[in-house]
């Protein structure tokens, strides 16, 4: 297991937090998490980046800047048992987002949602092709309704996404949605 960035609590209220690019990794096993380590830091001053893995590298997303303004500054790294690798640029996100809800599948990663440096949520959709060399080119996709901190999942062909928050007055969002691959892509 693979943690990126996030908040750091010296006394444990939101208070006395700071921001922190660390990495930490752990060992999983049927008796649970093992013992947390650290490696390399997450680069270019962004916090809260949106990350995914697949076929042995570690790939990241947007996030927020040290005055919380959204980014898009994208990095991957190879992951192995001794941690992450050395943190390389890729190809930057279409738009400055962060909490754009992502998932990966057969090389390619999907992405939606999030909200933009002006405070708005978005309806935004894209995918790229993910490899060893980082990330492709981001191409245009089918809108999503508009949120953000949407989960999502890929399986059989289909991405599922439920929850987040939405730009309603009620904020909470408890919908579900599902597209298919080939839909989002086309």
């Amino acid at each position: 297991m693979y943690c990126v960035g996030g908040n750091n609590e010296t006394e444990g209220s939101n208070a006395d937090s700071t921001m922190s690019s660390s990495v930490y990794y752990a060992q999983l096993s049927s008796s649970g998490i093992g013992a947390w380590n650290h490696t390399a830091a997450y680069p270019g001053g962004t916090y809260f980046p949106t990350c995914y893995s697949a076929g042995g590298y570690i790939y990241c997303l947007g996030g927020a800047d040290s005055s919380d303004n959204p980014v898009n500054a994208d990095f991957f790294a190879h992951l192995s048992s001794a941690g992450v690798g050395a943190w390389t640029q890729t190809t930057a996100y279409r738009v400055q987002a962060s909490g754009q809800a992502c998932a990966v599948s057969s090389g390619y990663i999907y992405c939606v949602g999030g909200e933009e440096a002006d405070g708005t949520y978005t309806s935004a959709a894209y995918y790229a092709q993910v490899s060893s060399g980082g990330i492709g080119a981001w191409q245009v996709s089918a809108g999503y309704p508009t949120s953000v901190q949407t989960t999502c999942v890929i399986s059989g062909g289909y991405m599922y996404c439920v929850g987040g928050f939405d730009s309603s007055s009620a904020g909470d969002n408890n919908a579900a949605y599902y597209a298919s691959l080939s839909s989002l892509s086309s």
